[in-house]
């Protein structure tokens, strides 16, 4: 019986430590659904200019702001718009950066970069690319622990990164000189020749660029718990 239950725990163990996120190409016209945060609200007309892990890039990345009102902050999924080819290496990592209440960003009044800073899932997010032959939207759909909480008013950096600079994926960009389409956040580059590095804001001053990505939230239990005893009391009266 004590031979099962540690052959039970183990095998629970190396489960729980394997990504259950789910990476998949699911429009080529724009985002699905409903998303909570929208950097490019038409990326099929307005993100044009593809950015890749080119040489010495091993990580891109866009910021983004969880605002106060947002009644949603559990983390579902988040689509990115890409297209590419295989790359030389596989596979690559994302990463979530909480970059606490400072706008890192030239237009918030930062220092336009960033650290790398801790990943809250600690690497155990990846994904195998072999290429998108159409431009469109990639949605990572989090499972389990990979739905993590995330804090109201708090900035945070969704990063696309690689053991080297493989090619391969290309996220997709504004491309007007000037003009920002997302206020809360903006495109950043490492340009280290490895991770962690220091995250370098794309373009500076009044030219900053977004990377075209849509954040999904889900309501925390706390609020579904909220939601179902109003429910309740509203058939009762």
């Amino acid at each position: 019986m004590k031979k099962k239950l540690v052959a039970a725990i183990l095998i629970f163990s190396i489960i729980s430590l394997c990504s259950a996120m789910q990476s998949q190409t699911v429009s080529t016209t724009g985002w699905s659904g409903a998303p909570t945060v929208v950097t490019i609200a038409d990326p099929n007309k307005d993100a044009t200019i593809g950015e890749g892990l080119v040489s010495p890039r091993v990580c891109i990345s866009q910021t983004f702001k969880v605002l106060p009102d947002h009644t949603s902050l559990q983390l579902d999924k988040i689509a990115i718009w890409e297209d590419g080819s295989a790359p030389t290496q596989n596979p690559y990592t994302l990463r979530l950066v909480d970059l606490g209440t400072t706008d890192p960003t030239y237009q918030g009044g930062g220092s336009q970069d960033y650290a790398a800073g801790t990943d809250l899932w600690g690497g155990a997010v990846t994904f195998t690319y072999s290429g998108t032959a159409t431009r469109g939207a990639r949605e990572f759909d989090f499972e389990g622990s990979e739905e993590v909480m995330l804090t109201a008013g708090n900035y945070y950096a969704f990063e696309l990164t690689a053991p080297t600079y493989v090619g391969g994926i290309y996220w997709y960009r504004t491309a007007n000189l000037g003009t920002s389409t997302y206020a809360d956040g903006a495109a950043f580059v490492d340009t280290e020749s490895g991770t962690p590095g220091i995250r370098n804001q794309l373009f500076l001053n009044t030219n900053g660029r977004d990377f075209a990505m849509a954040v999904y939230l889900i309501p925390e239990p706390a609020t579904i718990a909220l939601l179902a005893i109003g429910g309740i009391l509203l058939r009762k009266r």
